[in-house]
């Protein structure tokens, strides 16, 4: 008990010695001092912003996403209700399943229940606490002795992959990896007693709802636990695995149901999530590292180095940014471990680990991993905790084969390197959110006449503008729903530069589409006033990106070969488009259940450049076609004729004589050119008369905030009922009544096979709007439909003067109901189905654990 405790205080130590700034000063880990728009700590308002890159990774997403989420999580959990729904962002999208809310994590609910800056910066430092304790704990369940297992568990906690990643969530799930694999070691030394413990790790890691996160672990996991069987050969390893494997699974299947709770939500919410969401995940699971940036891997000296070996004393470029640290002598204790117990089945399963994620993350593995399921859409290269856990181990495993004088000697250095290796120029800790003059203007006239916003990430990002109390019609979230997306690309305005979020449409473009009324768009903010002379550029721009918009939302799979892979925007002459950047030569295939009528793909480079093109359907090979690529951009179209409607794959390839740069946008499927080109001019008109309409109603510092007053309300009687064929139907119907309060049902809907006439006139009263209820007052001259500008979902429970009724969808996104003439009292509330399944797995399992942990206490010689 004693060395227990003097391991685990010297792990709190060193932990204090790394954070001190934070955890006993006035810094922060919060990276949102490097960012614009995350009040008030941006550039513009933040005098003291660090200089240099920001000490942490993928800055947007922890500044943009895990920052604000817990403020919109004890929204609800301070009104008394469970955080079901997000009313704050998009049309509304579920939120307990939602992977970047962490709504049950563990390590998250001390923030959700108190957010604030130092709430945030302690439950950050915690995790790597609790990853060092773990990691400790299953190092000595593994063999090793107390100085070898604390050189292990330093070297995880102090990690890049741990100190850079600190922010984000997916260590939520990560921190308990090591505590699920020492409980599942432990099951083959006390049987059925550490099988509760497992399923509780397990449980808790799940609760994050990082699938990414669980997949590689538990690959990884059974592999080293199968190889440590194998090492025991006295223990009768043969005999005994097939008890283990029992064990395990028991352990593994309680734990999962254990977070059913969380994770019968997130499947839900997945399967209805935007294919963009697939599309674009499986994008990153493509992208790889260049094998120069393996030094990164060493640190600061180990880059230094090859730099200087590369260009000498002078200095020059140092090698691409590469994988976090782990550290020079992480590096080689786990190379002298390796080479020290290279005869242990175990080992050698860590030293294929670390070979198998190094070779996928430099683009070095032989076998493609982009078809398939789940694995598929994993981005290798931020999911790299198996390795670091991997070099860790061996370390110990290391200074387990060195006298204890030199093992100590061997703690020591990996412990003062990686100290000197985590950063220490932290922000200065800031009240998160005060409201800039604005947003406090922008709160007072959205309490006189309430209405959703949008505007640009510049000057406020979704969530940021949730956690400031506004209704965003933008979404940042990587489960954004598919109707959601579909609707605001294609009835409001696409996102710039975004491929699966809707986190920065043009504001022009929000403020005059056709939806904008619909979706009730009251409030639109900018960073510059409104002109009619930017329209048309704009409107081209939205043009090409609903392109992209059809090319995900109903493609199964794609596959991108090239050199190097990356994204961006590309101006060719007032026509801005997102683009692929491919190093030729380029290859894009995009597999399709039913082959659409054309199909366009768009091409420009930095500088003019030759290119053989082929744009066709596999399996009938083309000639190249020869094409000039200028900086402008230059579409290639592809009729589809007989085809169309039937399963295919498109391809689009990409030659040159010599690599060459080729920016690749505005992708997808698309009328023709003529009727492209005639929507777009129609488009525009409507966009024109729209903007006469918006009055200017604050002005200041560089933000302009206009007010459509146009918009519906957050529920609305429709004027016009129009029944239409289906969901791509209600769209163009939304599009042919711009601005107009109607209601355009498919004729699919069960309830809407008899739609009653629009209703000129009438009451509507929004009595009480909560996230996940909403109580309307109806007078209706007639019969006729209400429509929510809310995303309707099944899970919606909807009753008219008390009694249950049907909703359906309309407008291709809102929730409408059939009413009477009359007056009504209209309820929904949200009520899944999922979580009640979710919730009563999550109770079964917590009973089924309990019961095992009585029977291993009153039978403590009983196997699995």
């Amino acid at each position: 008990m004693l060395k227990r405790l003097a391991g685990s205080g010297l792990l709190v130590v060193i932990l204090c010695a790394a954070f001190s700034p934070v955890l006993f000063g006035d810094r922060t880990f919060s990276s949102a001092a490097w960012l614009p728009g995350v009040l008030p700590s941006g550039p513009a308002e933040h005098p003291e912003r660090p200089e240099g890159p920001p000490p942490v990774r993928d800055i947007e997403g922890a500044s943009w996403v895990d920052e604000p989420a817990p403020y919109l999580v004890h929204r609800g959990l301070a009104a008394g209700t469970a955080p079901l729904w997000n009313d704050r962002a998009g049309l509304g999208l579920p939120l307990l399943g939602n992977p970047n809310m962490g709504a049950l994590s563990p390590l998250q609910l001390p923030v959700n229940l108190a957010p604030s800056a130092r709430m945030q910066d302690l439950a950050w430092a915690l995790r790597p606490l609790l990853l060092g304790l773990f990691t400790l704990g299953l190092a000595r369940e593994l063999g090793l002795d107390w100085i070898p297992a604390l050189a292990s568990a330093v070297g995880l906690m102090l990690s890049g992959q741990t100190v850079e990643w600190i922010e984000h969530h997916p260590l939520n799930t990560d921190v308990f990896v090591p505590a699920a694999l020492w409980a599942a070691v432990a099951v083959r030394r006390i049987g059925l007693r550490a099988v509760p413990w497992l399923a509780c790790a397990v449980g808790a890691g799940l609760l994050g709802v990082k699938p990414q996160s669980a997949i590689m672990a538990g690959g990884f996991g059974l592999f080293w636990l199968i190889a440590d069987a194998l090492d025991r050969p006295k223990e009768g390893a043969g005999t005994l695995l097939g008890p283990r494997l029992a064990g395990w699974a028991l352990g593994t299947l309680l734990g999962v149901g254990l977070a059913a709770v969380a994770l019968a939500p997130f499947a839900e919410t997945y399967d209805g999530a935007s294919g963009l969401v697939r599309a674009g995940r499986t994008t990153q699971s493509l992208l790889t590292l260049p094998l120069a940036s393996v030094s990164h891997l060493g640190g600061a000296l180990a880059v230094g180095l090859q730099n200087w070996v590369m260009h000498g004393p002078a200095g020059g470029e140092p090698p691409p940014a590469g994988l976090p640290y782990a550290g020079l002598t992480v590096l080689a204790g786990a190379g002298f471990g390796f080479w020290a117990t290279r005869m242990s089945w175990l080992t050698r399963a860590l030293a294929v680990t670390i070979a198998l994620e190094l070779l996928r993350v430099h683009g070095l593995f032989p076998v493609p991993l982009g078809a398939l399921p789940i694995v598929g859409s994993i981005n290798f290269v931020k999911y790299c905790f198996p390795l670091y856990l991997a070099l860790a181990l061996l370390v110990g495993r290391g200074l387990q084969a060195l006298p204890m004088p030199a093992a100590a000697v061997g703690l020591v250095v990996v412990a003062a390197e990686l100290l000197w290796l985590v950063p220490r120029d932290w922000a200065e800790r800031v009240a998160p959110y005060a409201a800039a003059p604005w947003t406090s203007e922008l709160a007072r006239l959205e309490d006189d006449r309430s209405g959703r916003i949008s505007g640009p990430f510049r000057l406020a990002p979704p969530l940021v503008s949730a956690a400031l109390g506004f209704r965003d019609l933008r979404s940042i979230d990587v489960l954004t729903p598919r109707d959601t997306y579909d609707f605001v690309s294609r009835l409001v305005a696409p996102s710039q530069g975004m491929t699966w979020i809707l986190a920065d449409p043009e504001p022009i473009l929000a403020a005059t589409g056709p939806g904008a009324n619909v979706a009730d768009l009251r409030w639109i903010v900018s960073d510059s006033p409104f002109s009619a002379d930017a329209l048309p550029a704009a409107v081209r721009e939205s043009t090409t990106s609903r392109r992209l918009v059809r090319l995900f939302g109903t493609m199964l799979r794609q596959e991108i070969e090239t050199r190097s892979l990356s994204g961006g925007m590309h101006d060719g002459g007032r026509d801005r488009r997102f683009h692929w950047t491919c190093e030729t030569p380029c290859r894009f295939d995009f597999q399709y259940p039913d082959l659409p009528e054309h199909f366009v793909a768009g091409l420009a480079a930095p500088e003019p450049v030759k290119l053989g093109v082929r744009l066709g359907i596999r399996g009938r090979d083309a000639p190249l076609r020869p094409v000039v690529a200028s900086t402008g951009w230059k579409d290639e179209w592809l009729d589809l004729g007989e085809r169309t409607g039937t399963d295919g794959t498109i391809v689009l390839e990409i030659q040159s004589e010599s690599p060459a740069v080729v920016f690749v946008g505005g992708v997808g499927p698309a009328p023709s050119p003529d009727v492209e080109s005639a929507r777009e001019i129609e488009e525009l008109a409507h966009r024109l008369r729209a903007l006469a309409h918006l009055e200017l109603r604050y002005r200041g510092e560089g933000v302009y905030v206009y007010e459509n007053p146009g918009a519906l309300g957050e529920a609305f009687l429709a004027a016009r009922v129009v029944s239409v064929e289906d969901r791509e139907a209600a769209f163009v119907c939304v599009a042919e009544h711009p601005g107009e309060a109607v209601a355009c049902v498919p004729r699919d809907q069960r309830d809407a096979r008899r739609l009653p006439p629009g209703s000129e006139g009438g009451r509507v009263e929004i009595v009480r709007s909560e996230a996940g209820k909403v109580h309307v007052a109806v007078e209706a001259p007639g019969p006729g439909v209400l429509v929510l500008s809310r995303l309707y979902d099944p899970s919606w429970r909807v009753s008219v003067d008390g009694r249950p009724v049907e909703s359906y969808k309309t407008n291709g996104a809102l929730l409408g109901v059939s009413l009477d003439g009359g007056a009504h009292d209209v309820r929904i509330e949200y009520a899944p189905s999922s979580i009640r399944l979710g919730l009563a797995i999550t109770v079964l399992a917590a009973c089924l654990i309990g019961l095992v942990a009585v029977r291993a206490r009153t039978r403590p010689d009983a196997s699995v």
